[in-house]
């Protein structure tokens, strides 16, 4: 038993240590005329989701679309243009959704705001039905004194 769960995690260790090599290896398959621009490309690629996978960034992702995105940072890098006009060219033929942290725009509030607008509802949802669940009371009751003698009778036994 003890080396089935070993087993398991030396092959969870492993396959993080492999998932970095796929990233180097992607970023070998480029050649740059300096260390900087391949920093700013690996730095690019870090900042973009994949639009297939979606909780990836382009770097880490290896479907078709992101290799193709990332073959379009590579030239623009190669262009040597600005890190915002890279930024620029992906959100407009993208849209906001390709980025990681979205700008706050008219189109992008729900996207926002729109978790903290649930928790409020759920929130006062919640208060409402407290508010309106029935109070339990309780009810003393009156004995008369025949019943008062009959307890003390009672108790007394005891």
């Amino acid at each position: 038993m003890l080396k089935r769960y070993l087993f398991i995690v030396l092959g969870f260790v492993c396959c993080l240590g492999f998932s970095n090599l796929a990233f180097a290896a992607a970023t070998n398959l480029y050649s740059f005329d300096s260390p900087k621009q391949q920093h700013r490309f690996e730095n690019l690629s870090q900042q973009f989701r994949c639009l297939v996978c979606q909780n990836e960034s382009l770097a880490d992702s290896n479907a078709p679309l992101a290799q193709d995105l990332r073959f379009q940072i590579y030239k623009m890098v190669k262009q040597n243009k600005s890190d915002q006009q890279v930024v620029e060219y992906l959100i407009d033929r993208y849209g906001d959704f390709v980025t990681f942290k979205p700008p706050v725009r008219k189109l992008t509030l729900l996207l926002w705001f729109g978790p903290f607008i649930m928790l409020m509802i759920a929130l006062a949802r919640l208060f409402w039905l407290i508010r309106q669940r029935p109070v339990k009371t309780t009810t003393t009751y009156r004995f008369s004194k025949q019943d008062r003698e009959k307890i003390r009778h009672l108790l007394s036994e005891y």
